[in-house]
């Protein structure tokens, strides 16, 4: 009886010192305490999602690059794919804590650096109190300019600077989770992201219009690009016509331009028209759409210099819808032209001449 009255102290013993221990551990990780990107530490709440990210970042990390292939074939791809899955069963939230690095510079037409340019940026997150928070950096004097220390998924940014105009160049979208996403993004702080922005050079006043205008299929209307609007008479002749050629959800469609006498147009692609051509004008131009592309994209788009029957210049952007049920179709202008009859249409809001 003795020697068990022993052995239950024992047990006794042996339980309480173990209590002892783990209420010493527990108060360790309520402290909370991490390391810096410095390697210094800092104190924090021990919340579920600190607990979920010392498991993901035991997770070994691959060299990671995209790749939209699938099933994997190379070993680099296949260790990426392991990785993703292993980082899911960690941490379903994951992607949205991943490190976001990014190294960016910004110049001119030219190839100039754009100093202190304005770049604004947003990512999505759920590290930290607010969801998809926004924020803004300049650029250095050689043009660059870099993100660091933050976490999650997905970074836009957008530049712009006053005495400039924005490019298609001057946004961006990236990844930093899905390598297998188009828009994954490896950082590299010796070949940073270019962004461009048009410098203006001597803007002058300009007229800029917003026309609107409903058209039965098969009649026409005008547009009066110096009165900036529709209607029946004009320095160029629409007229949008139903094709042929039908598909299960509908038909093909073309728009018709005709330049009226002492008028003419150019087509172009250029992204900024910023200045009309001495010649190259034409009267007429059919623009198609077949009934297979007109079910992915069913808008007909053209970029226009036009010289008024007056002899102005302007720049104008012409859609064409079709609503073949409705038997009609929609079309829309934006212009911008130059009173003063010069070929300088370098638009800037300052200098607009109407609002």
């Amino acid at each position: 009886m003795r020697n068990r009255n022993i052995i239950f102290l024992g047990i006794l013993l042996l339980l309480a010192a173990g209590g002892f221990w783990w209420e010493l551990a527990q108060r360790d990780q309520g402290s909370g305490q991490k390391l810096t990107r410095h390697g210094h530490a800092e104190s924090g709440p021990a919340g579920p999602e600190n607990k979920k990210d010392t498991l993901a970042s035991a997770v070994p990390t691959p060299r990671r690059f995209k790749s939209t292939r699938y099933p994997p074939v190379t070993a680099e791809e296949k260790a990426m794919w392991d990785w993703w899955r292993a980082m899911e069963k960690v941490d379903p939230k994951f992607e949205w804590k991943m490190p976001i690095e990014f190294y960016g510079r910004v110049v001119d037409q030219t190839g100039s650096p754009v100093a202190n340019a304005n770049v604004r940026y947003g990512w999505t997150t759920v590290v930290g109190p607010k969801p998809d928070p926004e924020a803004e950096t300049t650029t250095e004097a050689d043009g660059r300019f870099s993100i660091t220390g933050i976490r999650g998924k997905r970074l836009v940014l957008d530049i712009s600077k006053e005495g400039f105009v924005r490019t298609s160049e001057s946004t961006g979208s990236y990844e930093f989770a899905a390598f297998h996403d188009d828009l994954f993004h490896v950082p590299n702080d010796g070949q940073p992201v270019v962004f461009r922005l048009q410098k203006l050079g001597s803007p002058e006043p300009m007229l800029k219009h917003d026309a609107d205008a409903r058209i039965a299929l098969g009649s026409r209307t005008y547009l009066d690009v110096e009165a900036g609007k529709f209607g029946p008479t004009g320095d160029i002749e629409i007229a949008v016509n139903l094709g042929s050629d039908r598909a299960l959800a509908g038909s093909g469609y073309s728009t018709v331009l005709r330049a009226v006498p002492g008028a003419g147009f150019l087509l172009t692609n250029d992204e900024l028209m910023f200045g009309a051509p001495e010649a190259g004008y034409r009267s007429e131009a059919i623009l198609t759409r077949s009934a297979a592309e007109a079910l992915t994209k069913s808008t007909i788009t053209a970029r226009l210099y036009v010289k008024t029957i007056g002899g102005k210049f302007a720049a104008v952007q012409l859609e064409s819808i079709l609503w073949e049920r409705r038997n009609e179709a929609t079309l829309n202008a934006l212009i911008a032209i130059n009173p003063s009859g010069a070929r300088n249409l370098e638009f800037d809001q300052k200098k607009r001449m109407n609002r």
